[in-house]
């Protein structure tokens, strides 16, 4: 019986003196495995990336604001959804530990540690009835490394849900493996969908004949990484389905088409690459074709910058993040490379497969 729900307090690392070397990139299968690692020292299963809960904590994670979203009330498949949040914090790693040091507090109170004050990012992380997790990650007004982290049970409020009262003692359970119990290579994170697979053939130096029957397509590459592509997670075509960059695989979630200034997605050109309010940070995600100016896209003559028409807004992402699940935004346009692309002639040869690629090819 579901009695009542306990809010998390948000929790934060001082970080007066950050290190000149401070990474906050990480890819999804560094948030899974730092999370299932202390899942397995608590004998409950480990967690799966979910694309529309990452989606959302990516959202919130834009904001820059440290205060706690309205997770609990998402409506699936984001939702509903338990929620930490962190400031200052170096890694994804370093995040999860300092969420996971709250369990001394519960030593001599499982199972459950219901009541103790302090606990809830640890009872969250460690929820035996959580199956999905998605996090992101974004810079604070302050310029701190802000972490947003979103687990999921069902697709309702129950006790499966992180921190529902009355489900504490079903669901907080006692350490039964070590650290080194629970190495690395037994908690194999389940990648975010699609997974990978083997990158396309290198580009030939001019473009190649469309066969007959085939249709050409566009791969949007950084300039910096030819092996990443932009990518709608999954192939949900949904509005509102956040991008990002994944290994190049030749598959549909990977194909645009460039039509009267719209980046249209290749599987349902009833879709296109919106920007919300274009403002910086904010998250490319697909939605309906409008002809709105957050979807009128220009690019340079070789295609190297893409950039919102008539504005100085430019299509952009984090540097130094350049990892699998890297979402991907708006910035205003400033020549770095992290706004370097490249556009990738690809056909399909009916099979829904990529046969080939060519040379950069614009028109």
């Amino acid at each position: 019986m579901v009695k009542s729900l306990v809010l998390m307090t948000a929790v934060g690392a001082a970080s007066a003196q950050m290190e000149a070397n401070l990474t906050v990139g990480v890819d999804a299968n560094a948030w899974l495995t730092a999370t299932n690692k202390y899942r397995c020292m608590h004998g409950v299963p480990n967690l799966s990336w979910s694309s529309a809960v990452a989606a959302k904590a990516q959202e919130w994670a834009n904001r820059g604001v440290y205060e706690h979203s309205d997770a609990y009330h998402l409506a699936p498949p984001a939702g509903p959804s338990g929620e930490n949040i962190a400031l200052g914090y170096k890694s994804a790693t370093a995040a999860v530990d300092g969420w996971y040091s709250e369990v001394s507090d519960c030593s001599g109170h499982f199972p459950g540690c219901e009541g103790q004050k302090g606990v809830g990012h640890f009872t969250a992380m460690t929820w035996k009835g959580v199956r999905e997790l998605g996090c992101g990650q974004g810079i604070s007004a302050e310029g701190q490394p802000f972490f947003v982290c979103h687990y999921k049970g069902g697709d309702s409020k129950d006790c499966d849900t992180p921190n529902m009262g009355g489900c504490f003692s079903e669901n907080v359970l006692a350490p039964v493996h070590s650290g080194s119990e629970c190495p690395a290579a037994e908690i194999q994170p389940v990648p975010p969908s699609p997974s990978p697979s083997p990158s396309p053939p290198s580009p030939s130096p001019s473009p190649s004949p469309s066969p007959s029957g085939s249709t050409w397509y566009k791969t949007i590459t950084p300039s910096s990484n030819t092996q990443l592509c932009l990518d709608l997670p999954g192939d949900e075509a949904t509005s509102g389905t956040a991008l990002w960059l994944w290994e190049c695989n030749g598959g549909e979630s990977q194909r645009w088409v460039f039509d009267s200034n719209q980046i249209r997605f290749g599987a349902d050109e009833s879709k296109c690459i919106d920007t919300g309010d274009m403002s910086n940070g904010h998250t490319a995600v697909l939605w309906d074709c409008n002809g709105y100016p957050q979807q009128d896209w220009s690019h340079d003559s070789d295609a190297s910058r893409i950039y919102l028409s008539n504005t100085g807004i430019c299509l952009d992402f984090f540097d130094d993040w350049q990892w699998n699940g890297q979402p991907l935004h708006t910035w205003e346009c400033d020549g770095m490379w992290n706004q370097e692309w490249e556009v990738w002639n690809v056909y399909s040869n009916g099979a829904n497969t990529a046969a080939s690629v060519s040379e950069i090819l614009i028109v």
